[in-house]
């Protein structure tokens, strides 16, 4: 728990992330090229998510049960449930940014698999699995500094790359460089994995996070 009161997973995945464009956001307009703000997402975002027991808890709609979830170390599994929580939020977040924002470039970026401290399970097909952090890091800062209508195109979408190089579909995986092209990761996860919400859910989860500051 922080210092004031909230999950750590939460206040380092989602919030701060939050605050930190509010803050930034009038500074970032005006310039020559469309803003860009880029959010670190993940596969893992998709619930039910588990609790600290283990059971799966759904995905809600409600922003005051979520806040409340945000407020209670034991309501989720302390790692996998607050961090598939956190990342879930974040994407459907800047989903409503760039909505609300049309004059930026916002969308989410699904980095791989890193930090396991082990092989990748078999039932992961990408590679190179795990990736170094610093591999994994340069997705997301490739995704903030690539230039071009390509992944501008993508505004408000949670996303991976491919590469056009490798040709068998179950290694395509993160790469970055010009080779590399952007997919809507639920196409790719399958429509069992995309959870989602309707864009009142996202207004008012945006809405929520925006009275907290």
């Amino acid at each position: 728990m922080t210092t004031d009161g909230w999950v750590g997973t939460m206040q380092v995945n989602h919030f701060g992330h939050a605050l930190l464009t509010k803050l930034l956001l009038p500074a970032m307009k005006g310039g020559s090229h469309k803003p860009r703000v880029v959010s670190t997402g993940s596969a893992n975002c998709y619930g039910p998510f588990p609790d600290s027991v283990g059971n799966l808890v759904p995905v809600t709609t409600d922003p005051n049960t979520i806040l409340s979830w945000s407020k209670n170390s034991s309501a989720l599994n302390p790692v996998i449930g607050y961090y598939s929580l956190s990342k879930f939020l974040i994407s459907q977040w800047t989903t409503e940014l760039a909505h609300r924002h049309p004059d930026l470039v916002a969308f989410s970026v699904n980095p791989g698999v890193s930090g396991l401290g082990r092989p990748c399970p078999p039932m992961i097909k990408v590679r190179p699995c795990p990736l170094t952090f610093a591999e994994a890091a340069s997705g997301v800062v490739f995704s903030a500094m690539v230039r071009g209508s390509v992944v501008d195109q993508v505004s408000g979408a949670l996303i991976d790359y491919k590469t056009e190089i490798k040709q068998e579909p179950q290694w395509d995986f993160v790469q970055s460089g010009p080779s590399c092209v952007p997919r809507s990761l639920p196409a790719w996860l399958g429509p069992e994995k995309a959870t989602d919400w309707t864009d009142a859910d996202r207004s008012a989860w945006y809405d929520a996070v925006e009275a907290l500051f």
